[in-house]
């Protein structure tokens, strides 16, 4: 069986010591750095978290600034082309009248190039009619 006796006392006053110097010598010193690291490391989880909320808001307005970008140049495209398709529409158009307008010029020349023509013609006509009659009745026809 387990005597007690003084030693034990002894014992018991010895690990109290020992365990206050321990307190004393390692445990406060490890507890006062796992608290600087802890407050360290939930300093950079503070950060990050900032950090990363940051990029989230930058990320949202490029995003914004970009779909905006994209939005204007399909406004400017559409509205390009829309100016173009006016302006091919005016060209057309300008060159059709154009086309009519030469036509008619043309036509008018032409016309009048078959009046001259017929004019010259019925007036050979008469000449050569005329010394026909001449020569058929021997005398000059007026």
């Amino acid at each position: 069986m387990i005597s007690l006796n003084a030693t034990i006392i002894v014992q018991i006053i010895n690990l109290l010591v020992l365990i206050a110097i321990l307190n004393r010598i390692m445990f406060r010193p490890l507890k006062s750095m796992l608290a600087k690291r802890n407050e360290a490391v939930q300093g950079g989880l503070a950060e990050a978290k900032a950090a990363t909320e940051k990029a989230s808001g930058r990320k949202d307005e490029y995003t914004h600034n970009r779909n905006k970008g994209r939005a204007d140049i399909h406004k400017r495209l559409h509205a390009l082309r829309e100016e173009t398709e006016e302006k091919a529409t005016k060209l057309i158009s300008e060159t059709q009248d154009k086309a009519r307008e030469d036509y008619r010029v043309f036509v008018d020349k032409v016309e009048a190039e078959m009046v001259k023509a017929r004019e010259e013609i019925k007036a050979e006509a008469e000449a050569v009619a005329r010394s026909m009659a001449s020569l058929v009745l021997g005398r000059e026809v007026s």
